[in-house]
């Protein structure tokens, strides 16, 4: 959710993957359940299924919405909301239109 001026300067891709893969890993390594969620593109997905127990995709990540009088942010995410939703036990129903895993990979649930 960043703005274009961010985006310019926040690492590479590469870079941010290895991080997600370490977190990850140390994770395992903890024994504690680990999640991916791709907030644009599932295909990141694939990335990541040996290392985590469960995938979500979104699919968006816009946030938008006139500033909020309780919080006083004006960051509101329906997708967001939905994965949040999802991680505390909402059904998440859906079938990817596209292959993110190869057949032969272990997909995460």
């Amino acid at each position: 959710m960043d703005d274009l001026k961010n985006w310019r300067d926040r690492p590479s891709k590469d870079a941010q993957y290895r991080w997600i893969e370490q977190a990850l890993t140390a994770s395992k390594a903890r024994q504690q359940a680990t999640v991916v969620i791709a907030l644009r593109a599932p295909y990141v997905l694939s990335r990541f299924a040996g290392l985590a127990d469960a995938a979500l995709a979104s699919y968006d990540y816009s946030a938008y919405d006139p500033i909020d009088a309780v919080t006083g942010t004006n960051i509101h995410s329906p997708s967001v909301a939905a994965a949040v939703a999802g991680l505390l036990g909402a059904p998440t129903p859906g079938v990817l239109p596209v292959t993110v895993f190869p057949a032969e990979t272990e997909q995460p649930q």
